[in-house]
């Protein structure tokens, strides 16, 4: 059984301000776990047209659609039991998502997702993502993502496993420390990471990027008048945090057919 519910406001009852809109709801809901435990029980929840944003702040904070959510905190919040309860279900799927992304240290960063498509499959303890937007801002160009996590509960993890492939295609970067231009790439991720409280602290794996092109942005030619090309780019890489600030080792870095991207 399915149900649509259409022009969905969900607000935050300790700040009115916060708010999320959604231009449909719709929930597959199973009767036999319904009737079993008394409740809704959803099989599926699809969200389409959300439009909010996203606001990193210092202290590891996060802000949601103006919902505060304290990263690696124990104590719980409404919040973070409505959090909580979203990465339990065991279908979760956004479509046609605005998400605007702003880290307060990093203003002039700031960028937007358009045409978001997400896909989140919890089955026992793996999660399947699923991922495809259009970026604008201090980012711009189009990603696609898919993941594999393992280990993963719908609570923060202490350790996760997981495979992560990105796409990128036309993936321009403005106002960052290497900031340039690039017109396609393919990056596939492997790696293990370990969590405490929610913050990372280490993580060990495998990189490897085909078929990247970096040029420099207009204003960067002067001092960067040639840009990187090459068909493949992998190595192993192991990262870790310290009290003061982290390290990061590198091995077996191979490249094949860099030149000139011009």
């Amino acid at each position: 059984m399915s149900v649509s519910i259409w022009d969905v406001t969900v607000r935050d009852s300790e700040n009115r301000d916060a708010a999320i809109h959604l231009e449909e709801l719709e929930l597959g809901l199973s009767l036999y776990r319904s009737v079993l435990h008394g409740q809704l029980m959803p099989d599926t929840i699809v969200l389409i047209g959300p439009r909010f944003k996203i606001l990193y702040m210092p202290g590891n904070v996060l802000q949601v659609g103006g919902f505060t959510l304290e990263l690696g905190q124990t104590r719980g919040t409404d919040n973070q039991a409505m959090m909580t309860w979203l990465l339990a279900q065991p279908d979760l799927q956004v479509r046609n998502a605005t998400v605007q992304m702003q880290d307060l240290e990093y203003p002039s960063r700031a960028f937007a997702l358009h045409d978001l498509s997400l896909d989140l499959k919890l089955r026992d303890s793996t999660l399947r993502v699923a991922a495809s937007s259009r970026i604008s801002g201090s980012l711009t160009g189009r990603i696609e993502i898919a993941a594999q996590l393992q280990n993963f509960a719908s609570r923060i993890p202490d350790r996760i496993t997981s495979h992560i492939r990105l796409n990128t295609d036309k993936l321009t970067f403005v106002d960052y420390p290497m900031g340039g231009f690039l017109s396609s790439g393919t990056l596939d991720l492997q790696y293990q990471g370990q969590f405490a409280g929610g913050t990372p602290v280490q993580a060990f794996g495998r990189v490897n990027l085909s078929e990247l092109v970096l040029t420099p942005t207009p204003e960067r030619t002067v001092d960067h008048p040639t840009g990187f090309r090459t068909e493949q780019l992998s190595g192993d890489f192991r990262w870790r945090r310290n009290p003061t600030a982290w390290d990061l080792a590198l091995h077996n870095i191979e490249i094949r057919r860099g030149c000139d991207a011009n």
